[in-house]
């Protein structure tokens, strides 16, 4: 038989301040993978990593969103880790959800780290095979040309912008940039 939703522990969470109401809930939702999982610590479910990469699979993924619904009260989607799969997506959609109409996903600071950091963990092969390379690129407004002997085996995270965008630019495979 489930558990009572603690309703006042959600009315608190709900009264605190954005940013303490998303900590509180991304600790709830840490807690509660950690628990799915059989992990130790809820300080090893990171923030920013897909949960179904860490081994949530459709069972246990019906066994967080039961938990989460009964620790907020919350009726919860069914496609809950598929819609917002990592712990910090839950955490913000659980923070909207308890305040709806308020603005609580992270400021253009936190949303812009929270982007560098996912970032980073992209390996630039990956971005260039998924054509994304080019796209950014022309958003960012920059040149066609430019050259770099750097690698593109490590992480963006290891590359600044201008060998990023060097890199990039360096495609052999590029029909337009043989062209030139």
């Amino acid at each position: 038989q489930g558990a009572t939703p603690d309703v006042s522990w959600a009315r608190r969470v709900a009264r605190l301040a954005p940013p303490r109401r998303r900590a509180a809930l991304l600790g709830l939702v840490r807690e509660q993978v950690a628990a799915v999982l059989g992990y130790p610590d809820p300080m090893l479910v990171r923030d920013d990593r897909g949960l179904l990469q860490i081994g949530l699979d459709s069972l246990t993924a019906v066994e967080l969103r039961t938990r989460l619904g009964e620790a907020t009260g919350l009726r919860l989607p069914a496609t809950l880790v598929f819609d917002y799969p990592t712990a910090a997506d839950i955490a913000a959609y659980l923070a909207t959800t308890l305040v709806p109409g308020e603005d609580t996903p992270a400021g253009p600071d936190l949303e812009e780290q929270d982007f560098q950091r996912a970032l980073a963990t992209v390996g630039f092969a990956r971005l260039k095979l998924a054509g994304l390379v080019r796209s950014v690129l022309e958003l960012a407004g920059e040149p066609g040309d430019g050259q770099d002997d750097a690698e593109s085996t490590g992480s963006i995270d290891d590359m600044d912008l201008d060998n990023l965008v060097r890199l990039a630019l360096r495609d052999d495979d590029n029909p337009e940039r043989k062209a030139s």
